[in-house]
């Protein structure tokens, strides 16, 4: 058999404190990577989530009805705006009708997209 050769105390202490520590950074990197994959999943769920919200919230902003719904409720657009009032409420007015202007097309297809994602990942 061959012998270890002896170590001093010091040394032997040092290689004992080397060990454990090795022990520890090797716990700690295994929980840190499993830690990491878990909030990755996590983390594409909540972006998935709040990408849904968003194309419902633009859903619903664009089927509000100027004639049927906002002027019922007091927030309908006249027709001589030539001078916009500068309130809060004109300017989330006139915020609802660009989005329902400009946004109309491009959801549909984003809205096409979603479905297909949806039956496809669940």
């Amino acid at each position: 058999m061959v012998s270890r050769p002896k170590l001093a105390h010091n040394q032997d202490y040092r290689h004992q404190k080397f060990k454990v520590l090795n022990k520890h950074v090797i716990w700690l990197s295994k929980v840190i990577s499993r830690h990491i994959y878990v909030t990755g999943v996590y983390m594409a769920l909540g972006l998935f989530s709040l990408l849904e919200s968003l194309v419902l919230m633009l859903n619903a902003i664009c089927i509000l009805h100027e004639k049927r719904f906002l002027s019922k409720i007091g927030c309908g657009r006249t027709d001589n705006e030539y001078s916009p009032p500068t309130t809060v409420k004109y300017q989330f007015l006139t915020f609802i009708h660009s989005i329902r202007t400009v946004m109309r097309v491009p959801l549909i297809g984003v809205n096409i997209a979603m479905i297909v994602f949806k039956l496809v990942f669940g």
